[in-house]
């Protein structure tokens, strides 16, 4: 058998395209850091990891992804280009050949669990009055004590904590502009953040998920998978759909089955899956060779569509209205409808059905 592997030009070009950023939060999560709102390595700080290239600043060296996992992360070449093909394309392409990657120095993480700091009152200005979250939502994520206040000493002062204590997953969002906008901190590098539907039914069945610390959902509970907990949050207050959110920590297949398997039916079956991300490079080659269906916000992100209808003096808005029909309500800026108009659907589609675009 052959020693070497012999790589054709698509095979370059895919291995290219694939995602450093989040191949790096997938693989080498503890080798990676956020600093100033960039991905870093965390034995050179001044080398800063891009989707498709690195480069370190104190030596003005660049570099394709290729040359990154060579140069700094014990690859040999073959290695680099097979793996990275592989999370390209989503699979185990070359595994016959693969050797694994040379050891590196351990860069020591001590996992703690964020500090609750109790300042409702910058958090809620930044959920609520700049993300325009509801108020409800927002107090009922806090009672789940799925959001809270915290702090990074050294790094920044207000951070909301979305919170999974249950996964040690803790992804920290900067409320202001200066500091590291992103961390995570787990002890679990495929953990995500999420919600269900019911979280928000009432205070009363929030209390009583809370004393029985018991959450079962309907077999037919889909999974609506998001790129992050504001984006989640947003896509629940735009459809109203039951359903259960989450926001992946990393936008790869392993993320991706261990969230899906995280929630089994009680056939022991798989839920349905609707891929929610934004219409971007890396989003498209997350959901490109999936079969799962999938929906896109109108503008950058949900949050975006969700603040625009918040914010907008008038503004329009598709609801359900039935199994073969919905309506379109005319908005004031306090979300007050002032008319409706119905149109009847010949394809006995439900609205949210009507936004899924089929992964190809």
């Amino acid at each position: 058998m052959s020693s070497y592997i012999k790589f054709t030009e698509n095979d370059m070009r895919l291995a290219k395209q694939a995602d450093l950023i989040q191949y790096m939060l997938a693989e080498h999560p503890d080798r990676v850091i956020y600093h100033t709102g960039t991905l870093r390595d965390c034995n050179h700080n001044s080398l800063v990891i891009y989707h498709d290239s690195y480069f370190r600043y104190s030596l003005h060296e660049a570099g394709d992804s290729i040359s990154y996992l060579t140069k700094y992360q014990g690859y040999g070449w073959a290695d680099a280009v097979s793996s990275l093909l592989e999370f390209s394309l989503g699979h185990d392409v070359t595994h016959k050949y693969k050797k694994p990657a040379a050891p590196l120095k351990p860069y020591i993480h001590t996992f703690r669990v964020p500090p609750d700091t109790g300042d409702i009152s910058a958090l809620q200005n930044y959920i609520i009055h700049e993300r325009n979250i509801s108020n409800r939502i927002f107090r009922n994520l806090i009672y789940m004590k799925k959001l809270y206040a915290t702090t990074v000493p050294g790094v920044g002062r207000h951070y909301a904590c979305f919170a999974n204590a249950d996964q040690n997953y803790y992804l920290l969002q900067n409320t202001k502009q200066s500091g590291s906008q992103k961390l995570i901190y787990t002890e679990n590098p495929l953990g995500f953040w999420w919600f269900s539907s019911d979280t928000f039914l009432s205070i009363n069945h929030v209390f009583s998920m809370m004393e029985t610390n018991i959450e079962t959902y309907e077999d037919d509970y889909p999974l609506f998978i998001c790129e992050s907990p504001l984006d989640a949050i947003s896509l629940y207050e735009l459809t109203k759909e039951p359903g259960i959110y989450i926001a992946l920590s990393s936008m790869n297949r392993k993320n991706l089955n261990y969230a899906v398997h995280s929630f089994p039916t009680e056939n022991l079956g798989v839920r349905p899956v609707v891929l929610s991300q934004s219409q971007t490079l890396s989003s498209d080659s997350f959901c490109s060779n999936s079969s799962y269906q999938r929906i896109l916000p109108i503008g950058n992100s949900w949050n975006e569509d969700l603040r625009k209808i918040r914010r907008s003096p008038m503004s329009l808005r598709e609801v359900d209205y039935d199994a073969n029909s919905f309506e379109c309500a005319l908005l004031d800026s306090k979300g007050n409808v002032k008319s409706y108009s119905t149109y009847q659907n010949p394809k006995n589609l439900k609205l949210i059905d009507m936004k899924i675009l089929r992964c190809r």
